[in-house]
């Protein structure tokens, strides 16, 4: 049974989980808007009760209910006997009159507290008896009276409003709607300092992902989030420890390969003098044969130690920084006129009938093409058949600009096995200048052909 160590657990709990945060603000967030719904509730109450504030918006209520209720008799031509009509009127606006009393010479005839569902069974003798006290308590207690005309003659028509049940539904929806709001507020201002720091640490992800990597990440809180913030600083100084040790390793490896291509090339140096040497002042003919393979191994091996060098070179902190957009006739002329020219010299036959430039732009860089140049020309030299033509032509297709050199493979190739740096150091420099390189040997015709191609830049 595995056992976690004390140590591992109290790493483990070193940050507090956010969804306990989030829990903590939430109830935090209750607990606040719940004291000021409260502070609310009881304002409310003492206001209503030092201000008879109910009562100032029941009196302002109750000439509407008047207005109503005189629209309702003059339309139905109610009279004051009409307890049936009367009744149902005054369930209709049963949550908003507490009171409805009608007297016609001081003598009651409805009362609206004195209810009955139909007309047979209404008590006119009670009603009669109710009148004298009835009159003396809205007197009493002042209430509201309009003197209204019914069919049947004039009667005065008081009437209580009550709305405070109404008002303080209202009030308490109101605290309601502020209590939830500060929850929501309390609660979404907390998640959206989460989110903004989720948020930072993606966009210093993606400046970490564009090489920056001098930024530190924000470490804020002590959560999940501000636990992946310490987690990706770590991660990223392992990275810029790593490319150092990387670069330090790189730069130890070019320096001991630059200084063997140094120390090879003295001592060949010396070997291919000794055999020229031997070349002119030798006379067994036996000798000669073994004489000119001991030069043509030098010269390998000196072209060897060159693309070595070269690849180095291309491939380390050297890369050029001149890049540039040029016409393709004005960046790639020069460089094929003179690779024309020197095979002409060589005593090649070339053909570049087919090679036409065409008014678009490509990205380039001088030293990458005088080294492609180069490469491609002691590959020529080495390699071909000077008795059959080199072929130079291009294709415009795809938006790529395509230039293609053909040439027939000497016999003495075959003895001859290529070690691929020169044209590998050509397809690393065509892909620094936004193309590629493919070359082709075909057996059957016997024939080599290196395609550099350019992508067209707008």
């Amino acid at each position: 049974m595995l056992i976690r160590s004390p140590k591992n657990r109290k790493n483990k709990m070193k940050f507090k989980p956010l969804k306990k945060q989030l829990t903590t603000t939430l109830v935090l967030g209750i607990l606040i808007s719940s004291f000021i719904a409260t502070i609310l509730f009881y304002s409310y109450e003492y206001i209503d009760d030092n201000y008879l504030l109910s009562n100032k918006i029941s009196s302002n209520y109750s000439h509407h209910l008047f207005n109503k209720f005189d629209k309702f008799i003059k339309k139905d031509g109610i009279s004051t006997n009409d307890y049936e009509k009367l009744q149902n009127w005054n369930k209709g606006s049963k949550n908003t009159i507490s009171l409805l009393y009608i007297f016609k010479n001081d003598r009651m005839c409805y009362y609206s507290h004195y209810a009955l569902s139909s007309y047979e069974k209404y008590d006119k003798k009670a009603i009669e008896n109710l009148s004298d006290t009835s009159l003396d308590l809205v007197k009493k207690y002042n209430i509201q009276k309009e003197t209204m005309r019914f069919s049947d003659g004039y009667a005065d028509v008081y009437i209580e409003a009550d709305i405070s049940d109404y008002l303080k539904a209202i009030i308490l929806v109101f605290i309601f709607i502020i209590w939830l709001s500060i929850i929501l507020l309390i609660f979404t201002n907390r998640l959206k300092r989460e989110i903004n720091y989720i948020n930072e640490l993606s966009n210093q992800v993606d400046n970490m992902k564009s090489t920056d990597l001098d930024e530190e990440f924000t470490v804020i809180g002590n959560n999940e989030i501000s636990n992946l913030a310490k987690t990706l600083n770590l991660m990223k100084n392992n990275i810029i420890e790593k490319e150092k040790t990387e670069k330090e390793l790189r730069q130890a490896q070019e320096k001991l390969i630059t200084g063997m291509a140094h120390d090879i090339r003295t001592p060949m140096t010396s070997i291919l003098n000794y055999a020229e040497i031997l070349r002119k002042t030798n006379d067994d003919t036996k000798l000669s044969p073994f004489i000119e393979k001991i030069i043509e191994k030098v010269n390998d091996l000196h072209t060897l130690s060159d693309q070595m060098f070269e690849y180095f070179f291309i491939s380390g902190k050297n890369i050029p920084r001149n890049f540039e957009i040029s016409l393709i006739e004005h960046s790639l002329g020069d460089y094929l006129s003179e690779l024309y020219a020197l095979l002409e010299y060589e005593n090649f036959i070339v053909n570049a009938d087919d090679l036409i430039f065409i008014d678009e732009k490509i990205k380039i860089s001088s030293d990458f093409l005088a080294r492609i140049n180069n490469n491609i020309f002691s590959n020529i030299i080495k390699y071909a058949d000077k008795s059959k033509p080199v072929y130079i032509y291009s294709i415009y297709e795809n938006m790529e600009y395509k230039v293609f050199i053909s040439n027939t493979i000497s016999n003495n190739v075959f003895k001859i096995k290529g070690s691929k740096i020169g044209v590998n150091n050509i397809k690393f420099m065509m892909q620094h200048m936004d193309g590629y390189c493919t070359d082709e040997q075909n057996l059957k015709n016997n024939t080599y052909t290196i395609m550099l191609a350019f992508k067209i830049q707008k």
